[in-house]
């Protein structure tokens, strides 16, 4: 009688590797998607633009979002030093110690609306961390009631 050896690996470890490879190859070329994912999975509640702006559409009209943004520019030690309008949506201008704030306040319906803030260091760079933190701290605001 002959003897028949195998030389393979387990099952689960090729299994592992060809869904790894399948991954890859559907995915190449596709990083927002996979950025997206994560971001969706991570519970990030935000938008982050390539350009440094953060965005974020509340359930909420736009009057309780603007009282709740007030309150979180206050609370961060934020100077709000110009507040304009163009139509239907208000225009803040702040500082955040030398850099300026940028945060716009647009309604979507009723009981949508949507803020979207720049900060920014000097012409050329932004701090994509502070937006995100102001509508960050606003949700905190709005959630306490």
């Amino acid at each position: 009688m002959k003897r028949i050896t195998q030389n393979t690996r387990p099952l689960p470890k090729k299994i592992g590797a060809v869904a790894l490879a399948v991954c890859v190859i559907l995915n190449a070329g596709c990083a927002p998607v996979a950025l997206s994912l994560l971001g969706a999975g991570a519970g990030v509640g935000f938008n982050h633009e390539m350009s440094g702006y953060a965005t974020r559409t509340f359930s909420q009209p736009m009057p309780k979002v603007r009282n709740a943004l007030l309150v979180a520019l206050r609370r961060m030690s934020i100077r709000l030093d110009k507040v304009a309008t163009s139509g239907p949506t208000e225009q803040l201008q702040a500082m955040a110690g030398t850099r300026s704030v940028g945060i716009d306040i647009e309604p979507l319906t009723g009981t949508a609306t949507r803020i979207r803030a720049v900060v920014r260091k000097d012409m050329l760079s932004v701090d994509s961390a502070t937006a995100q933190e102001i509508i960050a701290q606003t949700e905190l605001v709005l959630n306490r009631g």
